[in-house]
């Protein structure tokens, strides 16, 4: 089914970035384990090379995201991790398109540690950049922080080079929040304005530090 829908984007004449999501909810800390990663390079083409891998990831026990505990402040990190890899090795971009957790101290610790970890790939966390597949540059204005001790690979093909004249190997190209909206109601994920139950901590704590 994804190699239909790039199949038809591309037969188009769109030529924009596309993103491929995978089975198992398409986790991140499976998408190894699961075969994902096999069946995208078995199954998939575009003949623009303009894809990126959409995972997602949340923090709790089981990784559904039903609960606002998380397991550990590390756990963002270590469930990336395989993931990373996989992208690195394939010189492929991945986006979080969903992370979430509670709205307490280990959760917040480790949105932000998931978050360094895709930084110090080299990618960027939610503030998403357009690249230009021609020149590698980065063709939107905006300010990238970056963590503590990001690797600058300035030798990369797929490097890039951003406003401030930092060169990055582009591997996350971004992530985004999971959720927002009126439906999910009191849901503690939530960053619905004016008063998600997301909002008092994870949006100043964790989030707004990345944009």
């Amino acid at each position: 089914m994804m190699q239909a829908g790039i199949t038809g984007v591309r037969a188009s004449g769109a030529t924009q970035l596309i993103f491929v999501e995978g089975t198992s909810w398409t986790g991140a800390a499976t998408w190894v384990s699961s075969g994902n990663g096999d069946a995208y390079k078995a199954l998939i083409n575009d003949p623009l090379g303009n894809t990126a891998i959409e995972m997602h990831q949340y923090l709790n026990s089981d990784g559904s995201g039903s609960e606002p505990t998380c397991v550990s402040t590390s756990i963002g990190v270590e469930r990336l991790t395989a993931a990373t890899n996989w992208l690195k090795a394939n010189n492929l971009k991945g986006f979080l398109g969903e992370i979430g957790g509670g709205s307490n101290d280990v959760c917040i610790a480790a949105v932000k540690n998931a978050l360094c970890h895709m930084q110090q790939q080299g990618g960027v966390s939610i503030l998403v950049l357009r690249i230009d597949s021609a020149t590698h540059l980065v063709s939107r204005p905006g300010l990238v922080r970056l963590c503590k001790g990001l690797d600058i690979h300035t030798s990369d093909p797929l490097m890039v080079r951003h406003p401030l004249h930092l060169f990055l190997r582009v591997v996350f190209i971004g992530a985004s929040w999971w959720a927002a909206g009126p439906w999910w109601g009191t849901y503690f994920t939530s960053l619905e304005l004016p008063s998600g139950a997301a909002i008092p901590r994870i949006l100043p704590e964790a989030l707004l530090p990345f944009v």
